[in-house]
């Protein structure tokens, strides 16, 4: 029986529009996080 856990490689989320924090700005497709390894349950 499978456990309904999926294990991901090399994932990086990306916006999908321009963001401002502070003084730093994002442009769109830029990864603002990346994690080698997730597990999704």
């Amino acid at each position: 029986m499978d456990s309904g856990i999926k294990e991901m490689f090399d994932v990086n989320l990306r916006l999908n529009k321009p963001l401002e924090i502070g003084s730093k700005k994002y442009d769109v497709n830029e990864s603002v996080l990346s994690f080698s390894t997730i597990e999704i349950a």
